[in-house]
């Protein structure tokens, strides 16, 4: 996953920095080097530059900047690198209004406990009332959630 993909408020761990040059060295410097963990912040009003705390530093980086640096969520994932047969809650659910919108209708919301029954053909999941979803594997990839430590009850 890309930098400039990772939802606002999410921490993530840096895996590589493909910039080249003396850029790569300014990148480096400012404390995006792999292995750390970074929380994404707010964006510009237009959505560019982005704010990121690396290190106890509010750092901004510019889209073009934050697309050459892969990183991978802490504690989180996408609905649909989950496992079957798992509980996890929702922690956010990211790519626009009308999404967000249409999964609170079915009643996916941060806070939400999911069980994932199947992955295949679709994602089916089943909330804590009895309520079976499904969701294409794109609309998935939009839901960040994190692993529930206790049993489906």
């Amino acid at each position: 996953m890309k930098l400039s993909e990772v939802p606002q408020g999410l921490r993530v761990r840096i895996k590589a920095v493909n910039i080249e040059g003396e850029l790569r060295e300014r990148v480096l410097g400012l404390g995006f080097v792999p292995g750390c963990e970074i929380t994404v912040g707010t964006s510009a009003p237009l959505g560019n530059p982005r704010m990121y705390i690396v290190g106890g530093k509010m750092i901004t980086l510019r889209d073009s900047e934050a697309n050459m640096i892969e990183v991978e969520p802490v504690g989180v994932c996408t609905l649909e690198e989950t496992a079957e047969g798992e509980a996890y809650v929702v922690e956010s659910i990211w790519r626009g209004r009308n999404f967000l919108v249409r999964m609170r209708k079915m009643g996916i919301r941060p806070g939400v406990v999911l069980k994932v029954l199947s992955k295949h053909p679709h994602i089916t999941v089943e909330t804590t009332e009895g309520i079976k979803i499904f969701l294409k594997h794109g609309e998935a990839r939009k839901i960040i959630v994190s692993r529930r430590e206790r049993h489906w009850q």
